[in-house]
């Protein structure tokens, strides 16, 4: 019931691992069909190695044997599995094997439901309750609190009061554990004073609360990087008679550990010793606290030591044990380091898991390194690994940043195959590529499907967009894109409007460049520095020593800072003399 501070210790610390999602099959059209055969024949080698069919063969490797011979008994317990892992579409596809009188049975469709409640998918949650009818089997309480669960663990607390009072209404019970349930959801949805305010209200309706809801709180504040917060509820349920268990120490860490505070890896090492002294035996989750904590503050070294001494305790490590260090190697752009940590996982019969294999292609993007990348992901799909769309934009980042944009676009078309949702991260590096090539007309299409799929594009996509007309010297396509910034909500910013004026000082269209100027000021964008060299660029393309004056006349008295690079965008676009004459007016006032 309670993902983020439930009875186990790991899950109140926010740190369980992600159950594992299976992939579900493809959809094909004879179009895509014909679109993968062109491109294999194009790209012969990243088809065979990481293709589709590779995934497809792969999924056949993960899914049961259809058709075995079951028991009852074996058929139940092995849906019970899939229950508590939240592996929700394997639970329907095992129900849709069962014969008819158990799929009539009320509590084999409540753990499906329940599958879909531990995995946080609500929709999920939502369609699998709208065939209990349809079987002519009616509700119960159970079936909505599963509903307020699945809301809970999604972190859609709104969600989740809203069927909390149709289950109110429906039944006119108030079950204490479903109310928990509420604080949960504020919990996971970052929103600490939510949480206490549902804790308060659970006090106030059933007139006791329990450790668990204690534990909740403080995970709440630990998500929210308060670790005064935290500690200040630990000490309430200390105050209110409560001792604290396993989870309430590794919530409190996970707090100190988010915060990057000075001194917080000291701080989650006192509470190691606290633990220890109240007779609790510090799990793997409190040394996952301490190690991040390290890391987080710089001190890998510290990091590296105290994950070897628990490695030699009877602590039993896991794959967020190394992700820490993994990720600072990531950011530091150390693809060997990142590599070398996974190898140290394996030594360990440790498998790394999605975040720690998504770190190690962010060590790629940053080195700009598309072949490690390929190589790490074709080794995360061998290790029956599914990858999120996180691991795939860092894939896709790299080879884009190496210019390989066409092996970037196979990629996007491998999350659709892999039922993943891009986004505006996923297309922002490859607009940026087809731009850096000229190729604009495929940026602008590539920018109108992924508008009319659903994709909520930010401003700095459209920015990069800019940047590809800039390369191709298109204006109308420019003022075209700067629409569409409106037209999708949003606020064009300084980029967008220097990205304009670029435009107009590569085509020596100073009166088009100025006329920006006017706009964005309309717009209550004011013009930096950036805008007024592009001005001063578009002067001297186009010969125009008047506007040259003016614009700079104008951000002197704006305020704007004059450095070398702004002044000798003005003294290219005027005579030496003119330029000197200016500046004497304009700065006599300050002598």
């Amino acid at each position: 019931m309670h993902a983020a501070a439930g009875t186990g210790s790991k899950a109140g610390a926010g740190h369980l691992a992600p159950r594992p999602r299976y992939l579900s099959p493809c959809g094909s059209t004879g179009d895509r069909s014909a679109r993968r055969a062109a491109f294999r024949l194009s790209r012969p080698g990243l088809w065979l190695v990481a293709g589709p069919a590779f995934v497809k063969a792969w999924r056949r490797g993960i899914y049961r044997t259809a058709g075995r011979a079951r028991t009852v008994s074996s058929t139940t317990d092995e849906l019970y599995v899939l229950y508590q892992q939240g592996r929700a579409e394997e639970a329907v596809a095992l129900f849709k094997e069962m014969p008819p009188s158990l799929q009539q049975k009320t509590y084999i469709r409540n753990t499906v439901l329940g599958a879909f409640a531990n995995a946080g998918d609500l929709d999920g949650a939502i369609r699998w309750f709208n065939t209990y009818p349809e079987a002519g089997l009616e509700e119960t309480p159970k079936m909505y609190g599963k509903l307020v669960e699945a809301a809970a663990s999604a972190g859609k607390p709104d969600s989740a009061k809203a069927w909390l009072s149709k289950l109110e209404d429906r039944f006119s019970v108030s079950d204490p554990m479903v109310l928990s349930m509420i604080i949960n959801a504020y919990a996971k949805a970052n929103s600490p004073a939510l949480a206490s305010k549902s804790f308060q209200e659970k006090l106030r309706r059933c007139g006791e609360v329990n450790l668990v809801d204690f534990n909740t709180v403080v995970d709440a504040f630990a998500r929210a990087k308060d670790p005064g917060g935290a500690r200040l509820w630990f000490e309430r349920a200390r105050a209110e008679g409560f001792q604290p268990d396993l989870t309430s120490y590794t919530a409190l860490m996970s707090a100190m550990a988010r915060s990057a505070q000075h001194g917080a890896a000291e701080n989650c090492l006192q509470l190691l010793s606290s633990m220890t002294a109240a007779g609790l035996e510090p799990d793997v989750v409190a040394h996952n606290a301490v190690i991040s904590a390290y890391c987080r503050s710089h001190q890998v070294d510290k990091a590296r030591l105290h994950l070897h001494g628990a490695g030699k305790s009877q602590v039993q490590l896991d794959a967020l044990s190394f992700t820490p260090i993994v990720q600072v190697c990531a950011e530091q752009g150390d693809v060997q380091g990142a590599l070398a940590w996974l190898e140290t996982m394996r030594s360990q019969k440790i498998s790394p898991d999605v975040t720690a294999y998504t770190n190690v292609l962010l060590a790629c993007a940053r080195a700009t390194d598309s072949k490690g990348a390929r190589k790490v992901f074709d080794k995360m799909l061998a290790d029956k690994v599914q990858p999120d769309v996180i691991a795939m934009n860092n894939l896709i980042n790299s080879n884009a940043r190496s210019g390989d944009v066409d092996a970037a676009l196979y990629y996007l078309q491998m999350i659709k195959e892999l039922d993943l949702k891009p986004t505006a991260q996923t297309y922002t590096p490859i607009i940026q590529g087809l731009g850096h090539q000229s190729r604009l007309a495929d940026a602008m299409s590539l920018v109108e499907e992924a508008v009319a799929t659903g994709l909520m594009p930010d401003v700095t996509l459209y920015n990069v967009l800019l940047q590809a007309c800039i390369k191709a010297g298109d204006a109308d396509s420019a003022e075209a894109v700067l629409r569409q910034i409106s037209q999708q909500g949003l606020r064009p910013d300084e980029h967008s409007y220097h990205a304009l004026i670029g435009v107009y000082a590569k085509l020596a269209r100073v009166d088009a460049a100025a006329d920006v100027i006017a706009r964005m000021q309309e717009a209550g964008v004011q013009p930096n520095h950036y805008i007024w060299t592009g001005m001063l660029q578009a002067c001297n393309r186009g010969k125009d020593t008047t506007w040259a004056c003016v614009a700079f006349r104008t951000l002197v008295r704006q305020g704007i800072e004059v450095d070398s690079r702004l002044l000798d965008s003005f003294t290219a676009a005027v005579p030496l003399s003119v330029a000197n004459k200016l500046q004497e007016e304009l700065y006599a006032g300050y002598r």
